[in-house]
């Protein structure tokens, strides 16, 4: 589990060219380690597996898709 959450940091961290919060300009976040279902409300039963990154000076909350960035765990993989 550890190890699958390690690579979605290093993946974002690859990706986000700025690594600021857009609320306070802050620069430090703290993920949950979780994988959130992102329900769909145009369609029903449909979900977007996600991460949610929290910045530690103001709160803002941000979701990243999993599915978009090539990370979705295996369905026989514990997460």
């Amino acid at each position: 589990m550890k190890e699958f959450f390690k690579n979605v940091i290093k993946t974002l961290k690859s990706k986000c060219a700025n690594n600021e919060c857009p609320v306070c300009n802050h620069n430090k976040f703290t993920m949950l380690d979780s994988i959130f279902n992102l329900e769909r409300s145009s369609l029903k039963g449909t979900t977007i597996p996600a991460v949610m990154i929290i910045c530690i000076n103001c709160g803002y909350i941000r979701h990243h898709s999993l599915g978009i960035l090539d990370l979705m765990p295996d369905e026989e993989e514990t997460i």
